[in-house]
């Protein structure tokens, strides 16, 4: 879900786009200031209009080296980037954004929700720069089954 374009905004609706809990967050959480590419100096909740911290897709682990295809420039924005890439090759998996990279630096969450397993993968890479990128380098069994379709999000952790 993205953020509303206009209107009202609350915390509420800002956590549920982040895919975390409302208790404690503030404007200046690093996952909100990634949200709205905004860094440091003021922010508001008018910041977040059209915003979303959420990327939910299908994809197929479709080769025995763990490339997976449906993953494109086409899909919508993730903090501010959109998905590149996810791999998993040598038991290593990574999420690669392109070039417009998001102001977050933080943890992200994988979700395949097909299999009910999900995993945290810590930020590597160069953040503002190209090739923005996380990783994990023992992911959980079933986070992506050969050859199978899967539902996924990715969100902050």
């Amino acid at each position: 879900m993205t953020l509303p374009a206009s209107g009202p905004i609350s915390i509420a609706a800002v956590a549920a786009e982040l895919g975390i809990s409302q208790t404690g967050l503030s404007l200046n959480d690093s996952r909100v200031r990634g949200l709205a590419q905004i860094a440091s100096g003021g922010i508001n909740l008018s910041s977040l209009y059209s915003k979303t911290g959420r990327w939910d897709g299908v994809a197929t682990c479709s080769t025995a080296s763990g490339s997976f295809t449906g993953i494109g420039a086409t899909l919508p924005p993730f903090f501010g980037s959109n998905v590149r890439d996810i791999n998993l090759s040598g038991g290593t998996l990574a999420v690669a954004l392109l070039a417009n990279t998001p102001v977050y630096g933080g943890y992200i969450q994988l979700i395949n929700h097909s299999t009910g397993v999900s995993t945290i993968l810590t930020p590597v890479g160069t953040f503002g720069g190209p090739n923005s990128s996380w990783i994990n380098y023992s992911p959980p069994a079933n986070i992506a089954p050969y050859n199978v379709s899967c539902s996924y999000s990715l969100t902050a952790a």
